[in-house]
C-alpha cells in the first residue's frame, strides 16, 4: 500500500532521533554520522537503531542521510561520495522488513557571503542527493528542519520531480512564526508546490502543537508533527541527555494533535519525535496510555525502543 493511501486509514508513527541514538555508540571523532552508512563497523550501529525503532512499533524509518548532501559531506572529505552514502543509507533501512523507508533530506549549509550559490546550483545539490535516494527505492522523501523559504521552494520543486510522496517539515517555529513568516502562509505556499504532507519538527512540543493547530485549520493535506521534548539540559558546559518535558506532559501535548479534526473527521497525521524523545522518555506511544484503537482507527500501542 502507498503511504498516502495508508494515511487515509490511520495515523502513522515515524521513528525518532537517529543522531542522538547513534552518538551513544559512535566515537566523537566521527564528526559526520551520515558517513557511518559506508563504514562497516558503524553501519551495523545504524542498522541496530532502525531495528530498535521497528521493534518499538514504528511504521516509517527515516534513512541516516539527514546531512548527506554535498554542502555538508564535502567538509568530511566525502563530497564525491554523495550517492554512495545516500544509497547505503537506504539499503540499511531496507534490511528491516515491514516499514516504509523515508529518504531524509535537510537544508543545504553554506555561508551566503562567501559562497553565493545560484538557485540552479542549490537545486543541483538537492538533486544529487534525492536522485540517489529515489534510485535506491525509498517509499517517500522527508524534507525536514527547513527554515529558509527560498531553499524550501527549491527543495520541494526538486522532490516533486520524482514519483514518490513528499513530506515537508518546517522548523524554528515559535509563536506561530517561522523565520518571521506566519507558519500558515509558509505551509500554504509549500502546498501550492505539491507537497503531499506538511508539518513541523525540531522544536519543543508547545510551539509545534500550537503551530499544528493553526495548520489544521487551513491545510487540507495530512500533517506531520515531530517535536523535541523541550530543551536539553546543559550542565557545566556539557549537553545532558535529559530534556525539560517529561513523558506525561509530552503525552498531553500529543493528545492535542490526535484530537484535531476537520469537519468532524480526525486529521491524517505522521507522528514522531526529534532528539532523544522516543529513546529516553518512551513517549509518543512508546509506552504510556494512548487513545484506544476504537477512537483512533489503526492506532497501536507501542513500547520504547531498546538497544
Amino acid at each position: 500500500m502507498n503511504v498516502l493511501d495508508d494515511l487515509k486509514e490511520r495515523i502513522l508513527l515515524c521513528d525518532g532521533a537517529m543522531g542522538t541514538m547513534l552518538r551513544q555508540h559512535v566515537p566523537s571523532f566521527v564528526s559526520s554520522l551520515d558517513i557511518c552508512n559506508v563504514h562497516e563497523e558503524y553501519a551495523q550501529q545504524v542498522l541496530r537503531v532502525h531495528q530498535a525503532y521497528k521493534e518499538a512499533g514504528a511504521d516509517i524509518l527515516q534513512t541516516n542521510t539527514y546531512a548527506a548532501n554535498w554542502t555538508k559531506l564535502r567538509h568530511e572529505g566525502y563530497g564525491d561520495r554523495v550517492a554512495e552514502v545516500n544509497q547505503a543509507g537506504v539499503n540499511l533501512a531496507r534490511q528491516v522488513n515491514g516499514c516504509y523507508v523515508a529518504g531524509s533530506v535537510d537544508p543545504l549549509e553554506f555561508d551566503p557571503y562567501d559562497e553565493n550559490f545560484s538557485v540552479g546550483q542549490q537545486r543541483s545539490f538537492f538533486k544529487e542527493q534525492m536522485d540517489a535516494l529515489v534510485e535506491a527505492e525509498v517509499d517517500l522523501l522527508i524534507l525536514e528542519t527547513f527554515t529558509d523559504f527560498t531553499q524550501s521552494q527549491i527543495a520541494v520543486q526538486q522532490a516533486k520531480s520524482y514519483d514518490v510522496p513528499v513530506v515537508f517539515q518546517i522548523s524554528g517555529v515559535a509563536n506561530g512564526l517561522a523565520g518571521g513568516i506566519d507558519v500558515r502562509q509558509f505551509a500554504l505556499e509549500i502546498e501550492k508546490l505539491g507537497a503531499d504532507v506538511i508539518g513541523v519538527n525540531c522544536r519543543g512540543p508547545y510551539d509545534l502543537i500550537t503551530a499544528t493547530e493553526l495548520l489544521a485549520a487551513v491545510i487540507p493535506s495530512p500533517l506531520s508533527v515531530q517535536p523535541n521534548a523541550g530543551t536539553p539540559r546543559i550542565e557545566q558546559g556539557q549537553l545532558q541527555t535529559i530534556y525539560s518535558v517529561n513523558p506525561e506532559r509530552f503525552e498531553e501535548y500529543m493528545e492535542r494533535v490526535l484530537a484535531l479534526g476537520v469537519n468532524g473527521q480526525p486529521v491524517s497525521a505522521i507522528l514522531s519525535a526529534c532528539s532523544l524523545i522516543c529513546w529516553k522518555h518512551g513517549q509518543l506511544g512508546f509506552g504510556g496510555s494512548w487513545p484506544s484503537p476504537e477512537i483512533i482507527p489503526g492506532w497501536r500501542i507501542r513500547k520504547r525502543p531498546k538497544l
